[in-house]
């Protein structure tokens, strides 16, 4: 029953829903305000005057797995098919046996391994080089990268300093318990405690960026990354934050063989998925992150969207064949919840990206909650592709969710779907023929009318995750009303002269290699979008031609003829510049650009620090760098 003072209440939110349809119709008569927008916003809007409208956009990403140091790389070998499964590097190698001398090589387990995890740009983030010896190898990655995606999303410096950013990382800690960084630290310091710590993987983040979201670390094992972006969507949907950082972190610090997991490991080099010759798993390291907003402000804010997530679903086995045993039930429930909640029809999905255990067993549990699910609403076969990252890269654990789903997104984004490689032999288990599903075990271009895609993720904890997304509506881009550009300013800046011409000369490639861009959103991009530093140099430009130019010369230390411009001058002399005025009604739209170049100190537990500070290396702590003044120790509150 409803009480009267409820009649009240909903007749004054049916009035406002009335007052914000009449003002969307208002504005498209006017061309204000594009149609297709304004249909969305209309169909978001319920009959008591509340959008029902939890559309998340991805607007920023980074990626960092084995052989691929960021996003670009990561595609590459995906689309080029590699794998990137090895014995681990000798770089590596050499630092855990200074930990363990009796090991040899042998003693250490193949996987997805990056090539280093001890270097780090501690002076960036105003960080000591004790306090980056201490801190755990997963700190300094995920910091790195969430830094990156940020600055790809166009939020990073005062853009998001002191905003309501949210901060959920995800990260499987069930290996960190045997042979983890800390059990090699020897020095009694309370920082290879706070380095250490599990909360502050994520609160670090949010404490050097003064974010004011949630920070949580989210464990469900290997669905762990997955579960983080759905609890990401969450908060945003209930307006907890209003921009989010996602993703997840697997690192092997002391990686070796553990006789616990050689019943489920590989033990040929070949990791295969839904194949008939799959024997187990092999492991990979790795971190992602991506950048959230709903979708209906990121229109707004002319933010660049490489993929909209439209619903997503999480649930556990509950009392399965055992507490680590997959649910094919359960899989089957989550898919379908996560389709209505996207509001989508299951036919219009034409690729999923499975966890893929890569068991003979495992494999065909999955296969059968997937073409359950689809057949409560299709009796139609081989309509949807399928397909696993893990071959490539290894299974990442707590990271394996965000390394799928970054796969996807860029997928969408390129309208191309990479082959699940060392597919050889379908499963006997499994009846493709009959099946809703399909392989994609080759390069398929993404030709589909309307983008739509899943990505499951099951932990052994039980508990399982999967979203539902669709490619960027197609007139994100749309070009409104404003004035056009007809010259700019580049307005570059760095923490060190070394990391600023690095920078210069990895715009100048950028642009040379993409034609087709905008100039005017390239500039745009990287004003409002990156932090300002004290390390400067301005470029101010009249074309494409002119910008090309001046940023050849500068990597050629050659000087170039330019006509003097009063904000490039403010900017080199360090002067603060609002950027959001300067653009104000200008059609410029957010695009990706190359992200800051970090500079590459080394930090591990066995190292002596004071070498560095006493060769320059380092600015001394408790000195004033730049605007910032580095302090010996944070403080403490228990």
């Amino acid at each position: 029953m409803i009480k009267r003072s409820e009649y009240k209440t909903r007749g004054m939110n049916l009035d406002k829903n009335s007052e914000i349809k009449t003002y969307i119709l208002e504005q498209v008569k006017k061309a204000t305000l594009d149609p297709q927008i304004a249909a969305k916003l209309l169909k978001g809007i319920s009959s008591n005057g509340v959008s029902n409208n939890t559309d998340i956009a991805v607007i920023g990403l980074e990626a960092k797995f084995s052989n691929a140091e960021n996003k670009e790389a990561f595609w590459e070998l995906l689309i080029d098919n590699k794998q990137s499964i090895r014995p681990i590097p000798d770089g590596r190698y050499h630092d855990v046996k200074a930990a363990f001398p009796e090991s040899e090589k042998k003693d250490y387990f193949e996987a997805g391994y990056l090539d280093e995890i001890d270097k780090f740009d501690n002076t960036l983030f105003r960080l000591s080089p004790q306090e980056s010896k201490m801190m755990n190898p997963k700190q300094r990655i995920f910091l790195e990268t969430a830094y990156s995606a940020l600055e790809d999303a166009g939020y990073s410096g005062q853009r998001v300093h002191g905003s309501k950013t949210g901060v959920f990382v995800g990260v499987d800690h069930s290996g960190d318990c045997k042979y983890s960084y800390i059990s090699a630290i020897k020095e009694a310091d309370f920082l290879a405690t706070v380095g250490n710590s599990t909360s502050i993987l994520a609160s670090r983040i949010s404490y050097i960026l003064n974010l004011k979201g949630p920070s949580m670390v989210i464990d469900t094992a290997c669905s762990s990354s997955l579960v983080s972006i759905f609890t990401a969507c969450t908060a945003l949907n209930n307006h907890d934050c209003d921009l989010a950082i996602a993703g997840g972190i697997n690192i092997f610090e002391m990686p070796l063989n553990d006789q616990m997991l050689m019943d489920i490991e590989i033990q040929d080099t070949k990791f295969r998925v839904f194949d008939e010759y799959s024997k187990g798993t092999a492991w990979g390291e790795g971190a992602g992150a991506v950048i959230l907003k709903p979708l209906s402000q990121a229109l707004k804010d002319h933010d660049q969207i490489y993929a909209v997530i439209k619903g997503n679903s999480i649930n556990n086995d509950g009392s399965s064949n055992g507490i680590t045993a997959p649910d094919q039930q359960a899989q089957t429930d989550l898919i379908i919840n996560a389709w209505k909640k996207a509001n989508i029809d299951p036919e219009q999905v034409s690729y999923i990206e499975t966890h893929g255990t890569g068991t003979l067993l495992g494999d065909p549990i999955e296969i059968k909650g997937i073409t359950r699910a689809f057949r409560k609403y299709s009796q139609s076969s081989q309509f949807c592709g399928i397909g696993t990252i893990k071959p490539n890269i290894g299974h990442c654990v707590g990271a394996s969710g965000i390394a799928s789903f970054i796969k996807v997104v860029l997928a969408i984004k390129n309208r191309k779907i990479p082959a699940t490689i060392n597919f050889e032999s379908p499963n006997p288990y499994i009846n493709f023929i009959n099946s809703p599903i399909y392989i994609v075990n080759k390069n398929k271009i993404w030709d589909n009318k309307k983008i739509v895609a899943g990505i499951s993720s099951f932990g052994f904890s039980g508990t399982n995750c999967h979203l539902v997304l669709e490619e960027a509506p197609k007139n994100s881009l749309t070009q409104y009303s404003e004035e056009r550009m007809t010259d700019d300013i580049l307005a570059l800046s760095a923490y060190s002269e070394e990391s600023l011409k690095t920078l210069i000369q990895n715009y100048y490639y950028f642009l040379v290699e993409n034609k087709d861009i905008s100039v005017y959103d390239f500039a745009y991009s990287n004003n409002v979008g990156r932090n300002q530093w004290k390390v400067r140099k301005a470029f101010w430009f009249t074309c494409r031609k002119d910008l090309l130019d001046q940023l050849k010369a500068s990597i050629e230390n050659k000087q170039i003829k330019t006509v003097f411009n009063q904000i490039a001058q403010d900017f080199e002399a360090g002067q603060g510049l609002n950027w959001n005025n300067h653009y104000y009604k200008k059609s410029v739209h957010m695009i990706s650009l190359p992200t800051y170049p970090f500079k590459r100190y080394r930090y591990w537990h066995n190292m002596n620090t004071q070498n560095l500070i006493d060769d320059g290396e380092i600015t001394l702590m408790g000195k004033v760098s730049g605007n910032y003044t580095v302090l010996e120790l944070s403080l403490i509150h228990i």
